[in-house]
């Protein structure tokens, strides 16, 4: 009866379904049209998130057990230079505000090691599911 943090995983970016930000410098064009400096990188999307220490489960709601929900919940996040989590979202809900809610609270506690480009932390999304399924 306990929920699983299904392995985390990550997608490759993507022109279509990419998080906001790619990891593309832009020039941006100034006033006069012309193009300026290439604008700083957005965050990537990362393959493989490290954690700083095991992630602890998420606990399973107690009404969910009650009413027999199982689901898994999408979640991609957004892990900064520092290795904190910024920004946590719901890419693809488990269909169960109970379980959608107990996936990012749990894995708001998470500590993630930062992705690395060339030797230098930067900031990334990483997707991980959380699975809640009943035994």
């Amino acid at each position: 009866m306990a929920a699983r943090p299904a392995p985390a995983r990550a997608a490759s970016a993507s022109a279509e379904g990419g998080p906001p930000g790619g990891s593309e410098a832009v020039g941006r064009p100034d006033a006069a049209g012309t193009p300026g400096p290439p604008a700083e990188p957005g965050p990537i999307l990362a393959s493989n998130p490290g954690f700083r220490r095991p992630p602890s489960p998420p606990a399973y709601p107690r009404q969910a057990i009650a009413r027999g929900i199982e689901g898994t919940v999408l979640l991609r996040v957004l892990i900064g230079p520092d290795g904190e989590t910024i920004e946590i979202r719901i890419h693809r809900s488990s269909g169960a505000v109970l379980l959608d809610q107990a996936a990012v609270e749990a894995v708001r506690r998470w500590a993630f090691r930062p992705a690395l480009v060339g030797g230098r932390a930067v900031p990334a999304w990483v997707e991980v599911p959380v699975r809640f399924r009943l035994d």
